[in-house]
């Protein structure tokens, strides 16, 4: 497991339409990851296009 204050830590795109669950998932994983949240595909896109700290690594779909 990381070190939650290391500064390597991995970035999560959480693309959630309801607003309290994608709350419930930001507050969830946000003690072991920096996280980012969508509420559309396109929202989504944007913020791994243009607007991320660092690149997201490739992962699994979640639905």
């Amino acid at each position: 497991m990381k070190d939650p204050s290391s500064s390597k830590r991995i970035t999560i795109l959480i693309v959630e339409d309801d607003p309290h669950s994608q709350l419930y998932f930001t507050k969830l994983l946000s003690g072991m990851y920096d996280t980012a949240a969508a509420a559309s595909a396109a929202e989504a896109w944007e913020l791994f296009r243009c607007g991320l700290k660092r690149p997201l690594p490739p992962c699994p779909l979640l639905q």
